[in-house]
């Protein structure tokens, strides 16, 4: 290992770094939060959710470019990720501003995304709309879980192995000092599809779950 390290062969630093790898891939990605069942189709005002998810405004497009040019280099960007990468990018521009505001009292407001995007404030419902539409925008997959009293959106990573690229990605590049020795909290569905959290609770995707009881998921293909 001495004669590895001198010589600019394999030596301790590739060691540590094959470590970090390992332990990255043990403590990050094989042991997910739960697994929840995708048919969970319950979803309440289904209907007004997707008539405030204006992904097509040009004011959204506008808005997720800008995130995207703040917030990502591309050269370091994985290729086949970028649509993820644009997704967390829009996430770190959302949850630096976002201010929580309650709907009116006895009343369920819908903020649309463009409404959203002018004031980045709202309760759970409105970021999740906000959080869905701009990442239908830049390509992504998002969906909308449902739990006791609250709903947050969900970004599609892919299978296991796309998902690993994905959230070293996001540990190592996009969010290194917000995940920082934090866990990464995702969901797998019945066909082994995993989605990351990206709830406004957190200050990186992946946050903890603020509510494990799962009511029913909502995908916008």
């Amino acid at each position: 290992m001495l004669t590895g390290s001198a010589t600019g062969n394999y030596g301790f630093l590739q060691l540590a770094e094959d470590y970090t790898d390992f332990i990255y891939v043990v403590t990050r990605s094989a042991k997910p939060k739960e697994i929840i069942v995708s048919k969970l189709t319950y979803f309440p005002n289904k209907n007004k959710f997707t008539e405030a998810i204006d992904f097509k405004s040009s004011k959204v497009r506008v808005f997720c470019i800008k995130a995207i040019r703040e917030n990502t280099v591309d050269t370091e960007i994985p290729q086949g990720y970028k649509q993820i990468a644009h997704s967390l990018a829009v996430f770190k521009t959302i949850n630096r501003e976002w201010l929580y505001v309650h709907d009116p009292k006895n009343r369920e407001y819908y903020a649309s995304a463009n409404e959203s995007i002018k004031t980045l404030a709202g309760d759970c419902d409105d970021h999740s709309i906000l959080m869905a539409s701009c990442i239908k925008m830049v390509g992504g997959t998002p969906r909308l879980v449902l739990t006791e009293g609250h709903v947050y959106p969900e970004l599609y990573l892919g299978k296991k192995k796309q998902a690993d690229t994905a959230i070293k990605m996001l540990i190592y590049k996009m969010f290194p000092t917000e995940s920082k020795h934090k866990a990464i909290n995702f969901h797998i569905d019945e066909n082994k599809n995993i989605w990351l959290n990206m709830d406004y609770t957190s200050r990186y995707p992946g946050g903890k779950f603020m509510n494990e009881t799962i009511l029913g998921t909502y995908t916008l293909y």
